[in-house]
């Protein structure tokens, strides 16, 4: 189920969703999203890099071309570390908005770890990147090999980074991603 505002926007996923606080009348409506295609993955594995742990704000420029659901990602960490999956209009230096947050990914120890995500996205053009929460742990990001773009044809492309050198790839790697077509209410 995806949940949709007024503008025909998407403002979360799944069976349930809440609502921070009111300060005014919100009315959601909810459509049903059905796979269309089955789920591949798109984006490199962080063995594209050896060296780049730190927690900064920056992420991944998307373009999706149909509507799709981010399955999950992988993420590396180097200590145990609570984080959310971040959808925005622009970068938020750019003054850009967040659409959407995932519920909080707890990694518990050091490692690679392929966690769900389950956010679902209609076309347009995206920044996506993490809120860290707590832990003392932090997120790779490789500081080199990365040839964007990455994409699964007709549904996603992974454009770019918000840093200077493209090289690089921030946080969110290998996404599994389902095409969903969006019905009615």
């Amino acid at each position: 189920v995806v949940w949709l505002d007024a503008l025909n926007t998407i403002a979360g996923s799944g069976d349930n969703f809440t609502i921070d606080s009111l300060i005014a009348n919100t009315t959601l409506q909810a459509i049903d999203a059905s796979p269309s295609a089955p789920a591949e993955h798109v984006g490199p594995l962080p063995s594209i890099a050896a060296n780049g742990f730190g927690n900064f704000t920056n992420g991944i420029y998307a373009t999706a071309i149909t509507a799709f659901r981010l399955d999950s990602i992988l993420l590396k960490s180097n200590d145990a570390l609570d984080v959310r999956v971040n959808v925005w209009t622009d970068q938020p230096s750019a003054g850009g908005v967040v659409l959407q947050q995932s519920e909080l990914i707890s990694l518990p120890a050091a490692g690679e770890h392929q966690v769900a995500v389950d956010l679902t996205v209609q076309p347009g053009n995206y920044f996506f990147n993490i809120d860290y929460v707590s832990g003392a742990g932090q997120l790779f990001r490789a500081d080199g090999g990365a040839s964007f773009p990455y994409v699964f044809t007709d549904v996603v492309s992974l454009d770019s980074i918000n840093f200077a050198n493209q090289l690089r790839y921030y946080y969110l790697f290998d996404w599994v991603v389902t095409p969903v077509c969006l019905g009615t209410q």
